[in-house]
This record gives structure tokens, sequence and C-alpha cells, in this order.
């Protein structure tokens, strides 16, 4: 008996002359072997469909996977961050709103499917078909929806309150330590070289500017003043003490600039997908930080096993 074969059967949710009929089944529709045909029923039968529900929150990002497939984030507002599968019959907010989504804004997604991986216990999202996208309204603010950097317990993709405490300039240093050159703000390909430092509960965290539309979802769409002698002075002086919400990566291991630079700050990537949003300052209440599982891979995002059915055993 085989392994895949073997835990197929110890799930309980089939019968052996039942797998042997599917097997059969699998090898009509084009499996190459009795092992192939095994896996892909195994991958059938590793999702559970619990049911059909709303999400309504903050539209956090959309992105488009190397692996292929669209996913998204959208923030609850009991301080949960939700993960969805964006199948590819589900109408798009383009056709179902008029426009494109923008971050962080409030909607409502109607006939979502849950599942379950029957292996891992692992819940995930999938659009539908019949999905819609309305604008919604929240009774909860965005910013009161995360958390703070004090609830982190693990490195993981999160939605952060806090507020801008400084700006920085990108430089390259030399292995001394000394500073060599200042890179321009709006570098080559509307390449942004900034970095904030967001003050967040008792800590603080860094986040770089990588690109123009970012910039422009903190300071505007006017960016020519920013090739002025004095533009990152006088960016400090615009930004500090707004209150922001920044979505992304975020590791806990120190950021490391100049190589004598002691413990400074956790580090949030947003490269390709995330944001830092200007948010309306109002009351916060406390919501613990969840992150959500996922990795990165260069500049996309790429979703873990459980959205997709993890992988069979494979024979010794």
């Amino acid at each position: 008996m085989s392994l895949v074969r073997d835990r197929i059967l110890k799930t309980g949710r089939m019968k052996p002359e039942e797998l042997d009929i599917a097997v059969k089944e699998k090898m009509k529709q084009g499996a190459r072997s009795i092992l192939s045909a095994e896996n892909k029923v195994y991958r059938d039968i590793s999702v559970e469909v619990i049911g059909k529900e709303d999400l309504a929150g903050f539209w956090l990002q959309e992105y488009v996977k190397k692996k292929g497939g669209v996913s998204g984030f959208v923030q609850l507002e009991d301080g949960s961050t939700q993960r969805l599968t964006i199948v590819e019959e589900t109408p798009s907010a383009q056709k179902t709103m008029g426009r494109p989504l923008k971050w962080g804004e409030p909607v409502v997604l109607t006939n979502v499917v849950r599942k379950k991986n029957v292996f891992t216990n692992a819940e995930f999202m999938e659009t539908t078909k019949d999905t819609t996208v309305k604008p919604a309204t929240l009774t909860t603010a965005l910013q009161d929806c995360v958390s703070d950097l004090d609830s982190v317990k693990q490195d993981g993709v999160y939605a952060l309150r806090g507020t801008i405490s400084k700006v920085f300039s990108v430089a390259e240093f030399s292995k001394a330590g000394v500073k060599t050159r200042t890179e321009p703000i709006i570098g080559r390909g509307g390449q942004v070289n900034l970095r904030l430092i967001v003050s967040s509960g008792q800590g603080t965290f860094s986040v770089k500017i990588p690109d123009e539309a970012r910039l422009k979802q903190i300071i505007g769409e006017d960016l020519e003043w920013l090739e002025a002698d004095n533009a990152v002075r006088e960016l400090a002086d615009c930004l500090r003490t707004v209150p922001v919400v920044a979505f992304g990566r975020l590791s806990t291991v120190i950021f490391q600039g100049k190589p004598d630079e002691k413990k400074v700050n956790p580090f949030m990537t947003i490269k390709g997908f995330g944001f830092v949003l200007p948010v309306p300052e109002k009351g916060v209440k406390n919501v613990d930080a969840k992150p959500v599982a996922v990795s990165e891979d260069d500049d996309d995002v790429e979703e873990e096993v459980e959205d997709d059915v993890p992988e069979p055993p494979t024979e010794s």
C-alpha cells in the first residue's frame, strides 16, 4: 500500500472500494500512474467546504501571484486580517463598482466561500462567481481595526498603526561605515528612496517607500517639489506625527544600516504589495495583531499551502 493511499484511508473520508473507483476514474482522465491518480484523489478530498458568508472590512491589497492566480487581503473590524483567493470567474470591482478598489477602502464582499484543509485544519477563503463587491459603511475606523507593534509576537504580514516620527533619505555606505552618496528621492523608473520611522505602541519600525504610487498615498499627487535641496527636511516637517496604517511583511530582525549601527527598528517590507496610508486621528481600541500566513518571493507575495492543498506524502 502506498503512503498516499494509506493516508487517504486514514481520513475515513473514503472506503477502500471507493478509493479504487476514484483512482480508476483519474486514470481514465489522464493520470499516468496509479500513484499519480492517488495523489489527484488526495488533493480532491483534502478540502472541505464549510459554507458561504459575507466579508465586510477595509480592502488592503490585491496582488497577482508568481505561481498564477490572484489573491487579496481584507482587514476585518474585529482586528483580524483575512486573505482570500480571487477565482477567475469572480466579477471584478471595476465591473461591480465601476472602478478598481483603493487601498483602505471599506467594502463588503458577498457569497465568499470558507474552506478547510482536513489534514491541517487550516481555513481559507475563496470568492465565487456569485461574489459581489459593494461599498460598505463601517462603524469602526481603519486605524481602530489594526494593532500596534506591542502586539507583534512573530514575523509575518501585518496591518499596524502608528505615527510617522522620522523621515530619512536612502544612502550608500562603505564597509568602513562612511556615507559614500545619498540617493535622490525619486530615482530611475519612478523608484523612491525614502525610509520612514513609524512610532507604534512602545516601539518603532522602519518602512522603505519603494515607488511613486505608495509615496503619493502619503503626500498627494505633486512630487515635483521633492527635487529641491531641502526636500527631505520639508518632508519630515510635513509628515511628523501624521497617523498612518502600514500594511506589509514585518521582520522583527533589526534594520541594519551603517555597519556599526546597533539595535534600530524592525523593518516592514511593502515593495511588491502593501502601503502606508494616512488615516484620521481617532481614539484607538486595543486589538491583537494577527500575522497573515504568507511568504514573500521577490516583489510578490505567494500564498502558502493551506490555500492550495498540501503536497501528498511521497514514496520512499
